[in-house]
């Protein structure tokens, strides 16, 4: 077992080995993190990503951030976690020089909690993830 820390200005290690997004190009053997349900909207849109790359849903989105930013994963995309299940994630992925985008106002620092706040919908991942996936939404 080795422990996945870091953040922004910190970096990123994975136990105690440095790491870092990947720095490839997306492709046919791109891995990205996926969270489901989703709603019947999304999944035409995201039509390209079912189809073009490989997807997993690892069921927590902790785990497809701190994939992501060791290098694992090239992105991760989920429209229902809630800010507390993503704070580690998005520290991680910054740290490991990767992208981090809302797809709303972006919630760090966060300035008010609440246990009945909205789901954040976000994505995540390499330059190259990242790019792509603003085109689709």
């Amino acid at each position: 077992r080795t422990m996945i820390h870091g953040g922004p200005r910190q970096g990123v290690e994975d136990g105690r080995n440095p790491a870092r997004v990947k720095p490839t190009q997306l492709d046919e053997q791109s891995l990205i993190g996926l969270q489901t349900p989703l709603a019947a909207s999304d999944y035409e849109r995201l039509k390209p990503v079912f189809l073009n790359y490989r997807l997993r849903s690892l069921g927590s989105a902790v785990m497809n951030s701190a994939y992501t930013a060791v290098g694992i994963l090239d992105g991760v995309v989920d429209y229902r976690v809630k800010v507390w299940d993503i704070a580690a994630g998005w520290a991680l992925i910054k740290g490991g020089g990767g992208e981090f985008c809302f797809l709303g106002d972006p919630v760090f620092p966060l300035r008010r909690f609440h246990v009945h706040m909205p789901p954040v919908p976000y994505f995540a991942g390499t330059a190259s993830f990242c790019s792509f996936f603003r085109e689709l939404v």
